[in-house]
């Protein structure tokens, strides 16, 4: 990973890599400016798909309309790297280009090129823009800057007028790789973020205004754009941290924190390279913490990586936002259902109606989860929706129970404890809550691989023991009989958390 520093360079032609100091001097930089006016340019017009060795430019913008593209035209200048300075990176890619527009009417708004002729009065010629080029090739890259003059586009210009460009050349990233960019503090709240140069999306814009994820396409150039803040721009007066990552994979869980989770533009279903994306994120070092109600809708739970959840993430999460219709079966099985926050599903009518209890893996439940889910008001509210098939049956009278067709909880409490009770879960998913005392629950219809038996009341696992008894089962906590399971055999019941599946 890379942290670069390019703060008061426009001044004294130093930077910072990693904290080592670099000098690039005027001379170097006007040499690499020679050595590229001397490479042969390319002329285009409209229609043509060009790549011009390490710079591309594909198709025109669409928003200036079949009338408007008939007239412009430009003059391509390859960019490339230098070695001039002494840190070894390439730092100039020099990109002559000229515009001209020649039909009548105002150009369409939101492009590049109506930013270059704004910023240049008006119909005329531009040639010389330059770009910084920097590794981006190793996951994550931190850089600052204050539009300096090696980096800064239409410098010439910016330095007494009222917008500023930074032009970022992305070197060394692979095709497919989805790129986010964010500014992270400095004064440029209101800039925007430009991708110029993409096969499949000419020029595309953050909608977040300081943040863009965009899948890369090789050659791609990024641009810092204040045209939006009406600034009265002259060198260095403005500032800012843009962090980029090419891949999650690369990136720690320090550099997922430098990101603020709630501006992620969330890769959504349908997108270019969606499975990749979500399978490249680490998503146990997504601050949930940081999301927003957009950040919960936009992603698309059922590519969540939940193995890879921490404690931390549990607890971070808004589980009334998860939206749990999105879950798939492979996910009902990843995820740890007791660290799942109950209190805040039960803030969701759609959720608790959408979560499929059968699938949950009720023997991970432990004494909190249980508290609160066979509560009377948890119960009552269950009752009340309509789709949520989950019934909590708490016995506290009689010697026997059946269930019904939805998913039960079944457990006892006060006198019950004393007592041997039989109990039918019936059709559904059913859990068998047991608990210790005189008595013992009489388990008569357990169905294997669909229901499960959960005994985080039990003590410790380690005294969960079990008996054949015939074609029955016994199960004990130490000496205490805690149920006896029918026409079950031992073999077919296995520990997992706080239960029996």
């Amino acid at each position: 990973m890379a942290y670069y520093n390019f703060y008061d360079s426009w001044d004294n032609g130093s930077f910072k890599i990693n904290g080592t100091s670099y000098n690039f001097s005027q001379t170097d930089f006007n040499n690499a400016v020679t050595q590229a006016q001397n490479t042969p340019g390319v002329e285009i017009s409209s229609g043509n798909v060009l790549d011009w060795g390490t710079f591309a430019l594909s198709g025109l913008p669409s928003e200036l309309g079949s009338e408007g593209t008939d007239h412009i035209f430009g003059e391509g200048q390859v960019s490339f790297g230098s070695d001039y300075g002494d840190s070894g990176l390439d730092l100039l890619n020099y990109v002559d280009l000229s515009f001209g527009y020649d039909w009548n009417g105002s150009p369409a708004s939101l492009n590049l090129f109506d930013k270059m002729v704004d910023v240049l009065g008006g119909n005329t010629e531009h040639e010389g823009t330059h770009a910084l080029a920097l590794d981006f090739s190793k996951g994550f890259i931190q850089f600052k800057s204050n539009f300096n003059s090696y980096n800064t586009l239409f410098a010439d210009h910016a330095e007494g007028g009222n917008v500023l460009f930074d032009f970022w050349h992305l070197d060394g990233i692979s095709e497919g790789d989805y790129v986010t960019a964010q500014i992270i503090d400095g004064s440029l709240t209101d800039a925007n973020i430009l991708v110029y140069g993409e096969s499949d999306d000419y020029e595309k814009t953050s909608s977040y205004g300081n943040q863009i994820t965009w899948p890369y396409v090789p050659d791609d150039l990024l641009l810092i754009d204040t045209s939006a803040m009406g600034l009265d721009a002259s060198k260095g007066d403005y500032s800012y941290t843009m962090n980029v990552v090419t891949d999650w994979k690369l990136a720690s869980q320090t550099e997922y924190e430098l990101f603020n989770w709630g501006t992620i533009q969330i890769i959504q279903l349908g997108e270019d390279g969606f499975e990749e994306w979500y399978s490249d994120i680490n998503w146990g070092y997504v601050q949930y913490g940081e999301y927003s109600i957009t950040s919960y809708q936009s992603t698309y739970w059922g590519q969540v990586q939940f193995n890879e959840f921490q404690n931390d993430d549990y607890k971070a999460a808004a589980w009334n936002r998860v939206e749990m219709s999105e879950l798939g079966n492979d996910d009902y099985k990843t995820l740890n259902w007791g660290k799942v926050q109950y209190k805040e599903i039960f803030k969701s009518t759609d959720n608790l109606n959408d979560v499929d209890w059968g699938k949950v893996e009720t023997n991970e439940w432990d004494k909190k989860d249980l508290k609160l889910l066979t509560k009377k008001s948890t119960d009552k509210k269950l009752e009340n929706l309509n789709n949520a098939e989950l019934d909590i049956n708490v016995l506290k009278k009689g010697k026997s129970f059946s269930g019904d067709k939805d998913d039960d909880v079944i457990t006892a409490a006060g006198s019950v404890l004393k007592k041997k009770v039989k109990v039918k879960g019936g059709a559904g998913n059913d859990t068998f809550v047991l608990k210790k005392g005189k008595g013992s629950m009489v388990i008569k219809d357990f169905k294997d691989k669909v229901d499960e038996i959960n005994f985080a009341y039990c003590g410790s696992a380690n005294k969960i023991k079990m008996k054949q008894k015939g074609k029955d089962t016994l199960i004990y906590s130490g000496k205490d009989l805690l149920a006896t399971v029918k026409k079950t055999k031992m073999n077919k019941l296995n520990k997992s958390s706080f239960g029996l599946v």
